[in-house]
Protein backbone atom coordinates (compact mmCIF):
# COMPACT_ATOMS: atom_id res chain seq x y z
CA UNK A 1 0.00 0.00 0.00
CA UNK A 2 1.55 3.11 -1.11
CA UNK A 3 1.64 6.14 1.29
CA UNK A 4 -0.56 8.05 -1.49
CA UNK A 5 -3.02 5.53 -1.09
CA UNK A 6 -2.92 5.21 2.66
CA UNK A 7 -3.60 9.14 2.99
CA UNK A 8 -6.22 8.99 0.57
CA UNK A 9 -7.89 6.21 2.82
CA UNK A 10 -7.43 8.28 6.05
CA UNK A 11 -9.06 11.22 4.81
CA UNK A 12 -12.27 8.86 3.33
CA UNK A 13 -12.45 6.98 6.51
CA UNK A 14 -10.90 9.93 9.11
CA UNK A 15 -12.50 8.37 12.29
CA UNK A 16 -11.69 4.61 11.59
CA UNK A 17 -8.56 2.94 13.59
CA UNK A 18 -6.39 2.34 10.27
CA UNK A 19 -5.77 5.83 10.40
CA UNK A 20 -3.80 5.55 13.71
CA UNK A 21 -2.48 2.12 12.29
CA UNK A 22 -0.53 4.01 9.29
CA UNK A 23 0.41 7.28 11.22
CA UNK A 24 4.15 6.45 11.38
CA UNK A 25 4.43 5.27 7.74
CA UNK A 26 3.63 8.20 6.39
CA UNK A 27 4.92 10.83 9.12
CA UNK A 28 6.44 13.90 7.37
CA UNK A 29 5.47 13.21 3.98
CA UNK A 30 4.19 15.59 1.56
CA UNK A 31 0.72 15.84 -0.54
CA UNK A 32 -1.51 18.00 -2.64
CA UNK A 33 -5.22 17.64 -3.51
CA UNK A 34 -6.14 19.66 -6.41
CA UNK A 35 -9.60 19.68 -7.53
CA UNK A 36 -11.42 21.42 -10.52
CA UNK A 37 -14.16 23.27 -8.22
CA UNK A 38 -14.19 26.88 -8.08
CA UNK A 39 -13.84 28.62 -4.65
CA UNK A 40 -17.95 29.03 -4.97
CA UNK A 41 -18.52 25.53 -4.60
CA UNK A 42 -18.77 24.92 -0.79
CA UNK A 43 -19.42 21.07 -1.34
CA UNK A 44 -15.57 20.69 -1.21
CA UNK A 45 -15.72 22.25 2.35
CA UNK A 46 -16.46 19.04 3.76
CA UNK A 47 -13.38 17.65 1.52
CA UNK A 48 -11.05 20.58 3.04
CA UNK A 49 -12.17 19.59 6.37
CA UNK A 50 -11.42 15.84 5.84
CA UNK A 51 -7.99 16.22 4.62
CA UNK A 52 -6.76 18.32 7.23
CA UNK A 53 -8.37 15.71 9.74
CA UNK A 54 -6.22 13.29 7.96
CA UNK A 55 -2.95 15.20 7.49
CA UNK A 56 -3.36 16.00 11.39
CA UNK A 57 -3.73 12.35 12.22
CA UNK A 58 -0.77 10.67 9.99
CA UNK A 59 1.31 13.74 10.75
CA UNK A 60 1.73 14.72 7.04
CA UNK A 61 1.22 17.88 5.27
CA UNK A 62 -1.64 18.52 2.94
CA UNK A 63 -2.10 21.18 0.66
CA UNK A 64 -5.69 21.99 -0.98
CA UNK A 65 -5.72 23.57 -4.15
CA UNK A 66 -8.30 24.98 -7.16
CA UNK A 67 -8.78 26.87 -9.76
CA UNK A 68 -10.76 30.15 -8.08
CA UNK A 69 -13.09 30.49 -11.07
CA UNK A 70 -13.17 26.31 -11.82
CA UNK A 71 -11.02 27.26 -15.41
CA UNK A 72 -9.76 23.54 -16.16
CA UNK A 73 -6.77 25.36 -18.07
CA UNK A 74 -6.43 26.94 -14.81
CA UNK A 75 -6.53 23.33 -12.74
CA UNK A 76 -3.48 22.07 -15.21
CA UNK A 77 -1.48 24.59 -14.24
CA UNK A 78 -1.62 23.82 -10.61
CA UNK A 79 -1.35 20.60 -11.05
CA UNK A 80 2.34 20.76 -13.00
CA UNK A 81 3.26 23.49 -10.33
CA UNK A 82 1.85 20.92 -7.57
CA UNK A 83 3.99 18.26 -9.37
CA UNK A 84 7.71 20.61 -9.63
CA UNK A 85 6.83 20.73 -5.69
CA UNK A 86 8.01 17.58 -5.12
CA UNK A 87 5.23 16.05 -3.16
CA UNK A 88 4.92 12.67 -2.12
CA UNK A 89 1.48 12.61 -3.70
CA UNK A 90 -1.02 14.08 -5.76
CA UNK A 91 -4.78 13.49 -5.44
CA UNK A 92 -6.90 15.05 -8.39
CA UNK A 93 -9.56 14.42 -10.04
CA UNK A 94 -10.15 14.34 -13.28
CA UNK A 95 -13.19 15.96 -15.03
CA UNK A 96 -11.73 16.41 -18.01
CA UNK A 97 -9.78 14.07 -19.51
CA UNK A 98 -8.65 15.93 -22.49
CA UNK A 99 -7.43 19.06 -20.64
CA UNK A 100 -6.03 17.69 -17.29
CA UNK A 101 -4.56 14.28 -18.84
CA UNK A 102 -1.46 15.73 -20.29
CA UNK A 103 -0.35 17.65 -16.73
CA UNK A 104 -1.42 14.14 -14.75
CA UNK A 105 1.06 12.19 -17.15
CA UNK A 106 3.32 14.07 -16.67
CA UNK A 107 3.17 14.41 -12.87
CA UNK A 108 3.43 10.38 -13.13
CA UNK A 109 6.25 10.49 -15.47
CA UNK A 110 8.54 12.37 -12.95
CA UNK A 111 8.14 10.04 -10.81
CA UNK A 112 5.01 11.67 -8.55
CA UNK A 113 2.26 8.99 -7.29
CA UNK A 114 -1.13 9.95 -8.44
CA UNK A 115 -4.18 8.52 -7.44
CA UNK A 116 -7.83 10.15 -9.60
CA UNK A 117 -10.80 10.52 -7.12
CA UNK A 118 -14.43 11.91 -7.99
CA UNK A 119 -14.36 12.32 -11.65
CA UNK A 120 -12.75 10.78 -14.47
CA UNK A 121 -13.26 6.48 -15.06
CA UNK A 122 -11.03 3.87 -13.70
CA UNK A 123 -9.63 3.89 -17.69
CA UNK A 124 -8.80 7.14 -18.01
CA UNK A 125 -6.84 6.68 -14.42
CA UNK A 126 -4.97 3.88 -16.27
CA UNK A 127 -4.08 5.47 -19.17
CA UNK A 128 -2.13 8.42 -16.90
CA UNK A 129 -0.64 6.04 -14.86
CA UNK A 130 -2.33 6.62 -11.91
CA UNK A 131 -2.45 4.44 -9.25
CA UNK A 132 -5.58 4.17 -8.82
CA UNK A 133 -8.95 5.97 -9.09
CA UNK A 134 -11.35 6.44 -6.32
CA UNK A 135 -15.36 7.41 -7.52
CA UNK A 136 -17.99 6.31 -9.69
CA UNK A 137 -17.82 7.46 -13.49
CA UNK A 138 -20.58 10.29 -13.96
CA UNK A 139 -22.46 8.85 -16.39
CA UNK A 140 -22.90 5.54 -14.47
CA UNK A 141 -24.10 8.04 -11.73
CA UNK A 142 -26.64 9.87 -13.36
CA UNK A 143 -27.82 6.23 -15.23
CA UNK A 144 -28.35 4.72 -11.56
CA UNK A 145 -30.22 8.44 -10.28
CA UNK A 146 -32.24 7.95 -13.34
CA UNK A 147 -33.55 4.51 -12.65
CA UNK A 148 -33.68 5.10 -8.73
CA UNK A 149 -36.32 8.45 -10.26
CA UNK A 150 -38.04 5.82 -12.09
CA UNK A 151 -38.25 3.16 -9.91
CA UNK A 152 -39.64 5.72 -7.19
CA UNK A 153 -42.43 7.05 -9.52
CA UNK A 154 -40.60 10.24 -10.50
CA UNK A 155 -41.95 11.23 -13.79
CA UNK A 156 -39.97 14.14 -14.11
CA UNK A 157 -37.40 16.03 -13.30
CA UNK A 158 -34.74 18.80 -13.40
CA UNK A 159 -30.82 18.00 -13.74
CA UNK A 160 -29.12 20.90 -12.56
CA UNK A 161 -25.87 21.40 -14.19
CA UNK A 162 -24.13 23.61 -11.41
CA UNK A 163 -20.69 23.33 -13.25
CA UNK A 164 -21.46 23.54 -17.19
CA UNK A 165 -18.08 23.85 -17.81
CA UNK A 166 -17.03 20.30 -16.67
CA UNK A 167 -17.93 17.32 -19.31
CA UNK A 168 -17.67 15.40 -16.12
CA UNK A 169 -21.40 17.36 -15.06
CA UNK A 170 -22.81 17.23 -18.58
CA UNK A 171 -22.23 13.43 -18.61
CA UNK A 172 -24.29 13.07 -15.32
CA UNK A 173 -27.21 15.03 -16.69
CA UNK A 174 -27.08 13.13 -19.94
CA UNK A 175 -27.19 9.70 -18.36
CA UNK A 176 -30.50 10.52 -16.10
CA UNK A 177 -33.39 10.19 -19.26
CA UNK A 178 -31.64 6.85 -20.21
CA UNK A 179 -32.12 5.38 -16.42
CA UNK A 180 -35.49 7.08 -16.18
CA UNK A 181 -37.24 7.76 -19.90
CA UNK A 182 -38.83 11.33 -17.92
CA UNK A 183 -38.54 14.23 -19.41
CA UNK A 184 -35.94 16.39 -18.20
CA UNK A 185 -33.19 19.55 -18.60
CA UNK A 186 -29.83 20.43 -18.24
CA UNK A 187 -28.39 24.35 -17.08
Amino acid sequence: MTPTYKLLLAATVAATPLIAATTAQAEGEKYILVSHAPDSDSWWNTIKNAIALAAEQMDVEVEYRNPPTGDLADMARIIEQAAASGPDGIITTLSDFDVLSGPVRSAVDSGVDVIIMNSGTPEQAREVGALMYVGQPEYDAGLAAGERAKGDGVESFLCVNHYISSPASTERCQALPTGSASSWASR
